[in-house]
C-alpha cells in the first residue's frame, strides 16, 4: 500500500492506494481519515484501484481553509480526481463520506460510476436534525489531561469488544484532529447543516445502502432507499457495530458483487 499527496487549491491532501483497474474511492467518517480503510484496501485492491483520501482537517492532510460545507468537500474530493487522472469513479462512503459521495453524485453524476453507503446520516425533519448535533460537543483540552480520559471512554464506547491497540489507534486520530482548527468537528458541522434528503432523488447511480441494527442510522435507511431513483438496501443482521472497520472482509464479501454486476 502507497501513501502520496496531490496540491490542490485548499492545500495538500494526503491519500492511501492500492491496485490497479477501475477506480474505487473510499471516502471515511467523521473523526477518522484513510488509517479508517487499511484492513479494507487489500481486500478490494484485488479488483479496482482503490484510492482512500484523507478529507481536508483529517488525517495528514491539510486543515480546511474556513469552515467547510459539504459542497465544499465534495469540491475538494473531485479536486483530488481531477489530480491523480480519474474521470469517473465508484465511491464508498462511511457516514460523512456518505453525504460527500451524496453530494458528489447528485452535482456530478458524470464522475460516478456505482455509490456505497454505509450508515448513512438521514433526518426526516429539520429540528431532529438540530437536536441532535447538540450531542456532539468539541471536548475541550485541559491543564490536567482530564479530557484525554473523555475522548477514551467515548471511543471505548463506540468500538465497543475492539481490542485495545484498535481503540488506542482511533484515540490517536482523535487527538491529532483535535489540533485542527475546529477540533476536529468540521464535518459534523457540515453533515448537520446538510439537507440529504433532497439531494437523494437527483443521484441517478446504482447505490447500494447497508444498514445495520446497531448502525445509528439503521431505522432511516430504508427511507434513504426509498428516495433513491436506483437504491437497495442490504441488511447485515451479525455484524457489530463499524463492522467495514473490524470485520473488513465481510464488507468486502457484500459489496464486490454489487460493484461487478454489470446488469446493476
Amino acid at each position: 500500500m502507497k501513501r502520496g499527496f496531490v496540491d490542490l487549491p485548499e492545500g495538500q491532501m494526503h491519500y492511501r492506494t492500492e491496485g490497479a483497474g477501475e477506480p474505487l474511492l473510499l471516502l471515511h467518517m467523521t473523526q477518522a481519515s484513510s488509517l479508517h480503510f487499511v484492513q479494507l484496501i487489500p481486500l478490494l485492491s484485488q479488483h479496482y484501484w482503490v484510492l482512500a483520501p484523507d478529507l481536508p482537517g483529517y488525517g495528514d492532510s491539510d486543515p480546511a481553509p474556513r469552515q467547510y460545507t459539504m459542497a465544499d468537500y465534495a469540491q475538494s474530493v473531485l479536486g483530488f480526481m481531477d489530480a491523480l487522472g480519474v474521470r469517473r469513479a465508484s465511491l464508498i462512503g462511511d457516514t460523512t463520506g456518505g453525504d460527500v459521495a451524496v453530494e458528489i453524485a447528485a452535482t456530478h453524476p458524470e464522475r460516478v460510476d456505482k455509490l456505497v453507503l454505509n450508515n448513512q446520516p438521514y433526518w426526516k425533519y429539520d429540528e431532529n436534525r438540530l437536536r441532535e448535533f447538540e450531542h456532539y460537543p468539541q471536548v475541550p483540552l485541559q491543564d490536567d489531561g482530564s479530557h484525554l480520559l473523555r475522548i477514551w471512554q467515548g471511543v471505548a464506547r463506540q468500538l465497543e469488544g475492539a481490542p485495545l491497540e484498535d481503540i488506542q489507534r482511533r484515540v490517536v486520530l482523535r487527538l491529532q484532529n483535535q489540533l485542527s482548527p475546529k477540533h476536529g468537528e468540521e464535518s459534523h458541522f457540515a453533515v448537520f447543516t446538510y439537507k440529504s434528503q433532497a439531494r437523494f432523488p437527483l443521484v441517478q447511480s446504482p447505490t447500494l445502502v447497508f444498514t445495520i441494527p446497531s448502525g445509528s442510522f439503521h431505522r432511516r435507511q430504508p427511507d434513504v432507499v426509498n428516495t433513491l431513483p436506483r437504491g437497495k438496501l442490504m441488511e447485515l443482521p451479525d455484524v457489530p457495530p463499524n463492522f467495514l472497520y473490524f470485520k473488513p472482509h465481510l464488507f468486502a464479501a457484500a459489496v464486490l458483487p454489487f460493484l461487478e454486476d454489470p446488469g446493476v
